[in-house]
């Protein structure tokens, strides 16, 4: 309802509804359901706070336009907790558990042919930029860009960085149909 009361008052002032993104946190009841009656309505949204597959699964399959995953968070998370299947997953192959989870949610994504943009964000170094080449979007400070200016590549690398995220990487995952 507060999205219809928003799109409204951008329509008053003629901005065209095209042009907007609504972030709308992926809790299931209320984010991605509302995701998915405002993108049939054509409203794009943009779901956060994704802290699992499931949920970016979910968020894909309503059709958001764009699902956004915490890299830095999940991984600070899994450091100090266990008992998560995917976490400890990640962790026994000694993974990354955010970059995991982007990883099989990128995969997920283009191997099913959604239309959701993925997102990361809190990436806490150079590193994690590197691991995430080819990702729709990445959020990343200022001070962890201009450390990338710094970075040497080899002068026989054609450009420089090679694309880390594609669809190559659906042998690592066998989805259900239920997924």
């Amino acid at each position: 309802q507060r999205v219809h009361e928003l799109l409204q008052i951008y329509n008053e002032h003629d901005i065209p509804s095209e042009r907007l993104l609504f972030k709308i946190p992926a809790t299931w009841q209320v984010g991605i359901e509302a995701s998915r009656l405002l993108e049939s309505e054509g409203t794009q949204t943009h779901l956060t706070f994704v802290y699992s597959f499931a949920q970016a699964a979910a968020a894909a399959q309503a059709g958001a336009s764009v699902v956004q995953i915490f890299v830095g968070r999940i991984r600070d998370w899994a450091k100090n907790h266990s008992g998560d299947p995917e976490i400890d997953e990640a962790l026994k192959k000694g993974e990354d558990a955010g970059l995991a989870l982007v990883k099989k949610a990128y995969v997920y994504i283009h191997k099913n042919g959604y239309k959701t943009k993925l997102m990361a964000a809190a990436v806490r170094n150079k590193q994690d930029v590197f691991s995430l080449l080819g990702i729709d979007y990445i959020i990343a400070p200022l001070k962890i860009l201009q450390s990338l200016d710094e970075s040497v590549t080899d002068s026989d690398e054609k450009y420089g960085y090679v694309q880390r995220l594609t669809l190559s990487l659906d042998k690592m995952y066998n989805f259900s149909q239920e997924e």
